[in-house]
């Protein structure tokens, strides 16, 4: 982003497996200003209780950070997703 930090996003497990994102400091350190200590995870994007993830990130033009990834409600069927943070 503008000032120089890093985002990183993917999936965890959690409840499940979960949409994860963490943002560091320019020097590698977790954000402790971003979400919970610099990690947020997101489970159930799709209303069901499986599988979460997270493939892409871009800061759009207000400098928000958008997401895409998939959301399985009942495995194997599963949603594209978008998700913006900030």
């Amino acid at each position: 982003d503008p000032a120089g930090k890093i985002v990183v996003a993917g999936s965890c497990i959690g409840t499940g497996t979960d949409l994860a994102v963490w943002q560091l400091e320019p020097t590698g350190e977790l954000d402790a200003g971003f979400a919970t200590g610099g990690v947020l995870t997101h489970h159930g994007a799709a209303g069901g209780t499986s599988t979460d993830l997270a493939y892409g990130a871009v800061l759009d033009a207000d400098n928000r950070l958008v997401l895409s990834g998939m959301s399985y409600s009942t495995e194997p069927t599963s949603e594209h997703t978008l998700y913006r943070i900030r």
